[in-house]
């Protein structure tokens, strides 16, 4: 088996339990809010010299527990603190991915409408370009089911242009993009997800601000609140 398929259990310190098949989530669209009241700009950063701390996420799109992160503990330091983040997201998780020849199939923990989430993740983040934006554009989708009618809902909500991220996630682009964030996936090896890495260390979704903040030599402003 490529990776034992259970989720960080983002509510209990330091725990694991399984990520289920149960796809189905409460409505956490209401904590999405738009991109104008994010106020986060076209650039990604100030471009002046400023300490950045990296920040590595592995996850995929229908585990109950990469959703809770990503909406309840994510978003929020994005907004506060996305001059001071290198984030990387690597939308792939429990799936597997078998070669044969020129030929591949990626199978998701959760099912197909997994694998189309993902793909739709991985689309935003190779159109989009921008990584704030394209990190807050997935988080919204992660509360809205990721599915189509998600990023069309996104898209509207921050003024992005959602059909390129479709078309994107149904072509062979989307496979391809897939099959990337795998092999770079099975690199690390990660027990379950979420799996969460700031400047390489491991952390989870009840520490998470406390260890970004703590890897910087000098705390930004957001952390001082």
């Amino acid at each position: 088996m490529y990776l034992v398929n259970f989720c960080i259990a983002i509510n209990i310190i330091s725990a694991f339990v399984q990520c289920d098949d149960i796809t189905k989530q409460s409505d956490l669209s209401s904590t999405i809010k738009s991109n104008d009241e994010h106020q986060i700009t076209n650039e990604d950063t100030d471009m002046t010299a400023v300490e950045k701390v990296n920040v590595k996420i592995y996850y995929e799109t229908l585990c109950p527990y990469c959703i809770n992160f990503f909406v309840y503990y994510l978003q929020p330091e994005i907004v506060s603190l996305h001059k001071y983040l290198n984030i990387r997201l690597y939308p792939y998780g429990n799936a597997e991915t078998k070669e044969e020849g020129d030929h591949y199939e990626i199978t998701c923990q959760h099912g197909e409408s997994e694998c189309y989430g993902n793909k739709l993740h991985a689309c935003a983040i190779d159109i989009i370009k921008n990584v704030t934006k394209s990190t807050l554009y997935n988080c919204c989708l992660m509360g809205n089911q990721s599915d189509d009618n998600a990023a069309t809902e996104c898209g509207v909500q921050m003024k992005i242009d959602a059909d390129p991220i479709k078309e994107c996630a149904k072509s062979d682009k989307g496979n391809q993009l897939l099959k990337d964030y795998g092999e770079k996936s099975m690199y690390v090896g990660y027990p379950g997800v979420p799996f969460i890495l700031v400047d390489g260390k491991t952390s989870s979704a009840d520490v998470f601000k406390k260890d970004i903040c703590e890897a910087f030599i000098e705390p930004p402003p957001p952390c001082k609140t």
